[in-house]
């Protein structure tokens, strides 16, 4: 069952990539190291969800930690970007963040 949760997070956490790609491109035209701060917690986000599918006990429940703290830096690039008038934010791309994240929650703090 966890492995079925998982997999549909990869999913949802590819759909999410692609909904806030367009906001990290704008966010980087007006701070590169953002920018790439951005995209590299982004890629973090959705390999570890992917490392973790197939992983077992100790290193699936790290993969998705760090999983879950990609995708807290992700939002928070994304909150910095609107806050410095860089990119608005997009209430989409915001949600499927949020989904990703209460997934990950959930999954990490599960008693095994």
């Amino acid at each position: 069952m966890k492995n079925h949760f998982t997999f549909r997070l990869y999913g949802v956490s590819l759909r999410a990539a692609k909904l806030v790609t367009a906001r990290i491109t704008l966010i980087a035209r007006h701070d590169s190291d953002l920018g790439r701060q951005a995209r590299r917690a982004l890629s973090s986000m959705h390999l570890n969800i992917a490392e973790s599918i197939d992983a077992q006990g100790g290193i699936r429940r790290q993969r998705m930690r760090t999983a879950l703290g990609s995708t807290n830096e992700v939002i928070a690039c994304l909150d910095l970007g609107d806050a410095l008038g860089y990119a608005a934010l997009d209430e989409e791309a915001v949600d499927a963040l949020g989904h990703v994240r209460a997934t990950l929650l959930k999954l990490v703090m599960t008693k095994r």
